[in-house]
């Protein structure tokens, strides 16, 4: 994943995805707990 985000992005945007994804712990959905169910909005019925 890494060397396809390098390869596409910019270089300062690439640093940015860095960043931002690094230490995320629900990055995969797997690593979810879904115990309490999935989100859904007050709004939605």
């Amino acid at each position: 994943m890494i060397a396809i985000m390098r390869s596409h992005m910019q270089p300062s945007s690439f640093r940015l995805w860095r960043k931002r994804v690094t230490g995320r712990n629900t990055k995969h959905q797997h690593k979810r707990d879904f115990a309490l169910g999935r989100f859904k909005s007050a709004n939605q019925k």
